[in-house]
């Protein structure tokens, strides 16, 4: 095996040319802590399909909140998908659905409003549920992305 060099060479020029061959939307870099993606933030590369811009996660909120983003199309079911807002002990003090402002039948980001109407609860923690809509109720299909937020 005099040649395993020319071998290697060869394996190195086929990676070479598969990694430069990449669209830049195959790309994830890290950015101040967050993966992005095609511009959109994800806290995780292989998973995340919710994008929420407003509100921060972690930020005070108040009643009526105003909620802005992005979805995969999947997520959405005739165009909406549910969200909840539960307090620090998991009590749903509101619920509203996130409606798609753009054709939602797609794999892609769907733009996506919905606006929460609450009373300020005890605590001074909660989270939003994000709620992947499944009209087959099969639980394999479920999917939720949760958002920190402050009273």
């Amino acid at each position: 095996m005099k040649n395993w060099w020319l071998i290697a060479v060869m394996i190195v020029v086929a990676a070479g040319v598969i990694f430069l061959a990449r669209s830049p939307e195959d790309s994830w870099i890290m950015e101040d802590g967050t993966w992005v993606k095609h511009g959109h933030p994800m806290s995780d590369p292989k998973g995340e399909s919710v994008v929420l811009y407003e509100p921060i996660g972690g930020t005070t909120i108040s009643s009526p909140l105003v909620l802005k983003g992005e979805a995969l199309g999947t997520w959405f079911f005739e165009a909406s998908f549910p969200i909840e807002l539960r307090d620090s002990n998991g009590v749903v003090i509101a619920q509203t659905v996130a409606q798609a402002k753009e054709d939602w039948m797609t794999e892609e980001f769907v733009s996506f409003e919905a606006t929460l109407v609450f009373d300020k609860p005890d605590s001074e923690t909660g989270a939003l549920l994000l709620k992947k809509d499944n009209p087959s109720d099969d639980p394999e299909r479920d999917a939720t992305e949760v958002v920190n937020v402050k009273f």
